[in-house]
């Protein structure tokens, strides 16, 4: 399933000062990152933390997350 992004992340990146950003999906796969080697594996790594939250979210009842930025 392919989700629009919900922000320009070359833009984000610019309006935050940040360094590098990264966009993926659920399942960890990459969507769009702004100067960042190995994007990919880190998609992959967080993508998992991601998974982690939204499985802790329906143990403690908590409703459905539909985006986390971190």
């Amino acid at each position: 399933m392919t989700y629009k992004n919900m922000v320009d992340l070359q833009t984000l990146v610019e309006e935050t000062g940040a360094e590098s950003g990264l966009s993926f999906n659920i399942d960890g796969i990459l969507n769009e990152s702004v100067n960042l080697q190995y994007d990919g594996n880190v998609a992959a790594m967080i993508g998992m933390i991601l998974k982690m939250c939204l499985e802790m979210s329906e143990d403690v009842n908590n409703g459905n997350v539909k985006q986390v930025m971190i």
